[in-house]
């Protein structure tokens, strides 16, 4: 039986860390907490998606039960928050693509729920508040749905666009190893560069750094 080569496994474990940061469950619970302290619930969104499975916080039957990320995000704002909430999802019909994104550009959609898709090829101005449960490591893809909610909207000559970026990071009780450095890289840079563009930049930048500090790479 062959071996796995070095570059196999470290191929491996990429994927594995990549997997498990996209689909990590509390995610949802800090949307939740997100929308409970601030008044934008009802406005209008983006929320991207992984496409994994999570445990169901929600299931009073089976504590491993698991559901699609899609669709407990979809449960936790239409009924906590009773958004009018569209899911997005590469099966969806190309009239229903249509329907829904004139619905939100409209106001008759709260939002839209996105997986794996609504990368490319989408404007709609009016959008002001994106969630990003599953960030992407491809540079052009963070862009482009990091665009989606800088569009400027002529109807709305003061729009203020909202970003939650959500960083996964290890516990800080543990102390810093090859592990912890493929697990931050990509989210250290891209959470430096919403750091250095945000209005709210100096806010969020303490407790950024106490995790730099922890994680940073090439630092002992």
């Amino acid at each position: 039986m062959a071996r796995a080569s070095d570059d196999d496994v470290k191929e491996i474990i990429i994927y594995e860390i990549c997997r498990l940061k996209a689909n990590a469950s509390e995610k949802i619970n800090a949307v939740g907490e997100y929308l409970r302290k601030n008044d934008d619930s009802g406005k209008s969104w983006l929320f991207f998606c992984g496409s994994g499975n999570i445990l169901n916080s929600t299931s009073e039957i089976d504590e491993n039960e698991t559901c699609r990320q899609i669709d407990q995000l979809y449960d936790l704002v239409s009924k906590e928050f009773n958004m009018n909430v569209f899911k997005f999802t590469y099966e969806t019909p190309k009239e229903r693509r249509r329907w829904s994104l004139e619905a939100l550009a409209d106001g008759d959609l709260d939002g839209i729920i996105a997986m794996n898709c609504l990368d490319e090829g989408i404007d709609v101005p009016s959008v002001n508040n994106v969630f990003l449960l599953s960030s992407s490591t491809n540079e052009r893809q963070f862009i482009q749905r990091r665009g989606r909610v800088l569009r400027k909207d002529k109807n709305n000559p003061g729009k203020i666009a909202k970003i939650c970026d959500l960083l996964i990071h290890p516990p800080l009780e543990i102390e810093k190893n090859s592990a912890t450095d493929s697990f931050m890289k990509n989210d250290i840079k891209r959470y430096s560069d919403f750091i250095f563009l945000a209005i709210n930049g100096a806010s969020l930048d303490n407790d950024f750094s106490n995790i730099v500090s922890k994680f940073c790479i090439g630092e002992e």
